[in-house]
């Protein structure tokens, strides 16, 4: 075997190595969030609106309505939860690429393949509008009655590409998943 063929393939197994621990750190960590969340989620909840009603306002009168209702206190948990997000971002990211990488690699080669280019491509696009939603939820937050209405429109295109793109990655782990079961299953019979 060539020196350069030993190299890659020990970059591959340092590939699969966190590909297989990376999917419980980011899953331990995405749970750690969404304790951090909780008191902040319960006190614009409280007001009428939660945090996906704001990144989906569409319309600066929506917005206002949203940021009215939950007054300086809910805006101000609006503001923290948002910053913590950020946080957020890079665990279920890494969660959804890691695993879904993770799978494929159980049933294919993952070397130059296009499937595993989808998912790291669509993981890239989805941290990228989440960091845009976040930043433009941050300028609003932090302008509640001084906003440019263009950004209310953005904020919400960003997340909702990044729903679309979390869903899609989503389904294609469950799906890659109950491909590596029903593999597991054949092989056994």
């Amino acid at each position: 075997m060539s020196s350069e063929r030993r190299c890659f393939s020990h970059i591959l197994a340092e590939h699969m190595k966190v590909c297989s621990i990376g999917p419980i750190i980011s899953f331990i960590t995405m749970i750690a969030f969404q304790f951090a969340f909780a008191p902040f989620n319960k006190i614009m909840e409280s007001r009428g609106y939660n945090i996906i009603n704001f990144e989906l306002a569409w319309s600066p009168q929506k917005m206002d309505q949203i940021l009215t209702s939950w007054g300086s206190e809910g805006i101000h948990a609006a503001i923290v939860l948002t910053w913590i997000d950020f946080g957020f971002i890079l665990s279920y990211t890494a969660f959804l690429a890691c695993s879904t990488i993770y799978m494929i690699s159980k049933v294919e080669s993952i070397i130059l393949n296009p499937k595993v280019k989808f998912v790291n491509s669509s993981s890239i696009v989805m941290a990228v509008s989440d960091v845009l939603e976040n930043i433009l939820g941050l300028y609003i937050l932090y302008n509640p009655d001084n906003y440019a209405a263009f950004s209310v429109y953005l904020m919400t295109v960003f997340s909702i590409i990044k729903w679309i793109l979390v869903i899609t990655l989503v389904l294609n782990l469950l799906r890659w998943l109950f491909v590596v079961i029903y593999k597991k299953w054949v092989q056994k019979q």
